[in-house]
């Protein structure tokens, strides 16, 4: 990604324009990047996408270098958004899948747990069902927590929380996941 931004920055005819690029690829390519893969489960239709969205944000520079700071976030997620979609569409079936060692981190084995065991496909068909149900934001973190392993800290710097909130949101999500599954699952 880092020969990426050698060529945004040349479709860019003045410095204050690339200083303008620079500036908001710093800020924004690791956080777009999280959210594509989130969703994708793939490195590198997550890169495409990340890259899809600078080239649609300079594009649109003119217009973008103007608005504030949050609705510029905000705007570049709704573009990410559209080309994690487009992607989706485009790609194969089988792409899908996911793999079970992905929620490694949700098991009771690892400091950082849910506080039970997947132990069956079944189990984990369940919680990934159950973690649908969860608001966006809930269940944003338990990725960002249990997947991608940021700390608090991370999370609600990512997410302009507090870490009051991302901890309580933590906490309701982590309680709410465990009831679901211990009500359908006896022994979890």
């Amino acid at each position: 990604m880092i020969v990426l931004i050698g060529i945004y920055l040349s479709m860019l005819e003045t410095e204050e324009k690339q200083d303008w690029l620079t500036k908001i690829y710093n800020k924004y390519n690791d956080f777009y990047y999280r959210i594509a893969y989130k969703s994708l489960k793939n490195s590198q239709y997550a890169e495409d996408a990340v890259a899809e969205t600078f080239l649609k944000i300079i594009s649109s520079q003119e217009k973008l270098s103007k608005m504030p700071d949050k609705e510029f976030k905000q705007y570049g997620i709704e573009i990410l958004e559209n080309k994690i979609i487009d992607i989706l569409k485009t790609k194969e079936p089988y792409d899908n899948l996911i793999d079970i060692e992905e929620i490694k981190g949700l098991s009771s084995d690892s400091d950082n747990s849910i506080d039970f065991k997947i132990e069956t496909k079944e189990q984990y068909e369940k919680l990934l069902s159950f973690m649908e149900d969860l608001k966006f934001i809930n269940r944003q973190i338990i990725e960002m927590k249990y997947i991608q392993e940021l700390s608090i800290k991370e999370i609600s710097n990512l997410l302009n929380l507090t870490e009051i909130v991302v901890s309580s949101r933590l906490e309701y999500a982590r309680f709410k996941l465990k009831k679901q599954m211990t009500e359908v699952f006896e022994n979890v």
